[in-house]
This record gives C-alpha cells, sequence and structure tokens, in this order.
C-alpha cells in the first residue's frame, strides 16, 4: 500500500475518487465497477498492480484480467482488510463511513511500516482528542501525534517497498519489479543488514524445498519463483507456472 504520511495528495496515474489526502486514489475503473455492482478484483486497487497495468496497457501487452498473473496477488488477512476497506470508503455514501474506513486503512498502514504499538498509541490520541472537540480529519494523518507517538521510538522496522512506497510487501515481492530495467535491491530490502550483496533472482533451492540456508545468509531471494511472493515458495504457490512471464522464473543455479 502506497501512503504519503506527511497527508500530501498522491499523483494518480489514472482518474479516480480520493477518499484520503494521505490514501491513493481509487481508480476510476474500478470505481465504475463498484456503481455497477460488478465483482471487483481487490488487486485492482493495489498501487504496484494499477501502475504495472497501465504500463502494459500502454505497451500493448493487454488488460488487467489479460495481464492478471503479472500481479501481486493479497496473501495476509491485513492486507485484504487493507484493500477491502477501500472498497467499502468508495462503496458507501454517508460521508463519516468514508472516513472512519480511511481512517482503519491510515491505522492498518502506521502497524506494516512502523511495527511496535505506535500505531496503537496514536490511534488512542486520535480519538481521545476527537471526542474532546478537536478538529482533526478522520481520513488525515495529524503529523504531531505521529511526532509524539508512532516516531518518536523511531521506525523500528521498515519493510516499504522502494518501487511502489508499499508498506505490506518488499521491493522483491513488487508487482513493477518484474518490468524494472535494473533488478537491483537496495540494502534496506535485505532481510540481513551485514549482508552487503544479493543476486536479485529466486532462489532455486529454496523454491525446490532444498536450500538449508536462511534468507540472510543466502545469496539468492527466498521469494516465490512463480508469482514473487515472500511468504511461499513456489512447491506451494497457487499461481500456475505456464501463467507466469517466463522471464521471472528462469535464472542460474545458486
Amino acid at each position: 500500500m502506497s501512503i504519503s504520511e506527511s497527508g500530501s495528495r498522491i499523483d494518480s496515474t489514472q482518474s479516480g475518487v480520493i477518499v484520503s489526502p494521505s490514501l491513493p486514489p481509487v481508480p476510476g475503473k474500478v470505481i465504475e465497477k463498484i456503481r455497477l455492482n460488478q465483482f471487483v478484483d481487490l488487486r485492482e486497487l493495489m498501487p504496484d498492480n494499477i501502475a504495472l497495468a497501465k504500463l502494459l496497457s500502454e505497451v500493448g501487452a493487454g488488460s488487467f484480467a489479460q495481464s492478471g498473473s503479472r500481479m501481486r496477488e493479497i496473501e495476509d488477512p491485513l492486507t485484504w482488510c487493507f484493500y477491502f476497506l477501500a472498497l467499502i470508503a468508495v462503496s458507501v455514501t454517508e460521508k463519516r463511513a468514508k472516513e472512519l474506513a480511511a481512517y482503519a486503512q491510515l491505522i492498518i498502514y502506521l502497524a506494516q511500516r512502523h511495527g511496535g504499538r505506535g500505531w496503537l498509541a496514536y490511534d488512542r490520541l486520535f480519538r481521545q482528542q476527537v471526542a474532546s472537540g478537536s478538529s482533526l480529519q478522520w481520513n488525515e494523518f495529524a503529523p504531531s501525534l505521529m511526532a509524539s507517538t508512532v516516531l518518536s521510538v523511531g521506525s523500528i522496522k521498515n519493510t516499504s517497498c522502494q518501487l511502489c512506497n508499499g508498506a505490506d510487501h518488499m521491493t522483491a515481492a513488487c508487482a513493477l519489479f518484474r518490468t524494472s530495467s535494473s533488478r537491483t535491491i537496495p540494502q534496506s530490502q535485505m532481510d540481513s543488514p551485514a549482508k552487503k550483496s544479493k543476486v536479485a533472482e529466486p532462489c532455486k533451492r529454496f523454491n525446490r524445498g532444498t536450500c538449508n540456508q536462511s534468507q540472510s545468509s543466502c545469496k539468492y531471494l527466498h521469494v516465490c519463483s512463480e508469482c514473487g511472493g515472500s511468504s511461499h515458495s513456489a512447491l506451494v504457490c497457487r499461481t500456475k507456472p505456464d501463467q507466469m512471464d517466463s522471464s521471472t522464473s528462469k535464472g542460474s543455479l545458486p
């Protein structure tokens, strides 16, 4: 998920609805589907997938549906909740309901981006101030509260993707990573700070279930060679190999 903690509006490559200045706009095509009561694939709300779909469309590689196998999947309940909340924010008509849905997204983002319990302290202080009559906006970050809670102890973890700024995945799992001309992953994206270099290719032994090294010690990436997911190997991947871009599943044996 891509969010600006400064509260500034994020530029969108597609027209859509902005439910919060601190959240990416919901794409116009998704809005239209919701209004027509059509099925919406939640992956269509993921910023890196949106950017990839636009890129593929520009080069004539097909629509979102046709290029779906290249998109990042939702692999955990918290990420599902984040994008389902975006769906709710668009679906409801009452202004407060939209703002509360956006607020829940902001809290999830703080938890994923910074870890620890700072997000919980932020939520408590925010709601206390609103209850006391503060003019804080539910659908925007409160910089002063962020400084005294989430940021006061520093960032405990930083899992944000360097390509789309998403907090729910690493760079190697980003949908945009497969289209990058330079597959160099920043050191901050590696599991081990002491590791100075990695080969930006999935570990084939890991994907066969035979790698006896940890991610911090292995030269290659412990990510699924079929979909790029970091939570499983190709042995248990639900994506069919013949649907994947062959360029992402080939590489030298580690």
